[in-house]
């Protein structure tokens, strides 16, 4: 009776040690994907905070681009009204010459026109 009292001891032995690795490893391998959750976490966090401040990078780009944008388009604009204005003065100016010039040739057409009269006149003579 002892000997089998003994060997139900050693059988109860080995299986309570059996339960408690088996717990053992349960509860290690539990904490391992508590493990595996936190450090997927944390890098979903780094993650989204790197993106973030991506996005907050373009904004601030996105911005400066549009501020020169802005500015150029204003540079543009003065430089084109400023080329308008001197191609309507030089073409204004170009017009006047031309009628200077033509008023100097009907000039000269009546000079000769006269001329040419005072020679008709004096083979006349």
């Amino acid at each position: 009776l002892e000997a089998e009292k003994e060997r139900a001891d050693d059988e109860n032995e080995n299986l309570l040690q059996a339960f408690e690795e088996t717990e053992k490893a349960r509860k290690e391998n539990d904490l391992k994907k508590q493990e595996q959750e936190l450090l997927k976490k944390e890098r979903e966090k780094r993650k989204n905070k790197v993106k973030k401040d991506l996005d907050d990078h373009k904004e601030v780009l996105d911005r400066r681009l549009d501020n020169y944008k802005s500015i150029l388009r204003e540079k543009f604009e003065t430089e084109k009204s400023i080329l308008d204005q001197q191609a309507d003065d030089t073409i204004s100016e170009l017009r006047r010459e031309v009628e200077d010039i033509q008023v100097d040739l009907s000039s000269k057409e009546d000079i000769i026109v006269q001329i040419n009269k005072l020679q008709e006149n004096e083979s006349e003579l």
